[in-house]
C-alpha cells in the first residue's frame, strides 16, 4: 500500500453541538470564545516497563497565535521513538498549514455552520475535519520521506540499520466552544458531559472485523496470535498509524532503500 494510505487516511472527525464563527477554518469570534472560558490543561506520562519512552504528547494553547484556540494530541509510539517525537513535533505546523488550504479553498467548516445552527455536523466533510485528516497525512507523508533520507544515509555509510518506527495519533482541537477529535490508532478521547462519558473517538485494532477487511483489501495481512489479532510480520494491534513503513510500503521498495 502506498505510505501514508493506512495510517491516517480516514482519520475520524466529530463535533460538539455549540455556536462559533470562523475567520478561515480555526479562527472564532470574541463573542464565542468569550462564551467558552478559559481553558485548563494537564499532562501526564508514564514510562511503564519500558526501557525508555516512546510516548509524546503536546498541548497548544494559542494555535497559530490566535488564544481562543487550543491543541491537544498524544502520541503512542511502538518500536521506537522517533515516530511520535517527530509527529509532536509537526502536527501542530501541518494542521496550521491544511487549516489555512480549507479556507483559502473556499470550504465551509462545521465551525462556520455552527454560527447558524447548534446540530454537529453529519459527516467529516468540513473544511476543520478535513483540515485534521489532511494535517494527520501530512504528518505521516514528511516522516515517510525523513524515513528514506535516513534509512539512505546508513546504507551509504554502509551501516544496516533496519527499523520501522510508529505512533498512533489522537488530537482534539478546542475552538471556543466546538471540539474537533480526530484519531489514528488506540487512542480514546472521552468527554465529561454532566458526568457522563461520551466517547469521541473509535479504537483501531485488528480485533474489528471492519479493521482486518479494510487491510486486506489494502494489500496488508492479518493473523490470529497471542490471543488476539494482528498486522503483518511485525504483529501490531493497531490497524492505522503514522509511520510503520514495512507494513505499508511494498516489499520490492524496501530492497531498494
Amino acid at each position: 500500500t502506498e505510505a501514508a494510505n493506512a495510517a491516517a487516511a480516514a482519520a475520524a472527525a466529530a463535533a460538539v453541538p455549540a455556536a462559533a464563527s470562523l475567520q478561515g477554518v480555526l479562527s472564532l469570534t470574541a463573542a464565542a470564545a468569550a462564551a467558552a472560558g478559559v481553558v485548563e490543561s494537564g499532562a501526564f506520562g508514564a514510562l511503564g516497563p519500558r526501557e525508555s519512552m516512546e510516548d509524546r504528547h503536546v498541548v497548544v494553547q494559542g494555535l497559530g497565535g490566535d488564544a481562543r484556540v487550543t491543541l491537544a494530541a498524544v502520541f503512542d509510539g511502538h518500536r521506537g521513538h522517533q515516530a511520535a517525537a517527530y509527529a509532536a513535533a509537526q502536527l501542530p505546523r501541518n494542521l496550521l498549514l491544511a487549516s489555512v488550504l480549507e479556507s483559502s479553498s473556499g470550504g465551509t467548516s462545521s465551525m462556520q455552520q455552527g454560527a447558524a445552527s447548534d446540530q454537529p455536523a453529519a459527516d467529516d466533510s468540513t473544511g476543520a475535519a478535513l483540515a485534521l485528516k489532511r494535517s494527520f497525512l501530512a504528518t505521516d507523508a514528511a516522516f515517510w520521506q525523513e524515513w528514506q533520507a535516513e534509512m539512505h544515509a546508513h546504507a551509504t555509510a554502509g551501516q544496516y540499520n533496519e527499523r520501522y518506527p510508529g505512533c498512533t495519533a489522537l488530537a482534539a482541537v478546542l475552538a471556543g466552544a466546538q471540539l474537533f477529535v480526530a484519531n489514528a490508532g488506540d487512542g480514546r478521547a472521552v468527554l465529561s458531559r454532566g458526568g457522563t462519558a461520551v466517547p469521541l473517538s473509535r479504537q483501531h485494532t485488528a480485533d474489528l472485523q471492519d479493521e482486518r477487511e479494510r487491510v486486506v483489501a489494502a494489500g496488508g495481512t492479518v493473523s490470529f496470535r497471542g490471543g488476539s489479532w494482528r498486522v503483518g510480520s511485525a504483529a501490531l494491534q493497531v490497524t492505522r498509524a503514522l509511520g510503520d513503513f514495512d507494513l505499508k510500503v511494498p516489499p520490492q521498495q524496501h530492497s531498494q532503500q
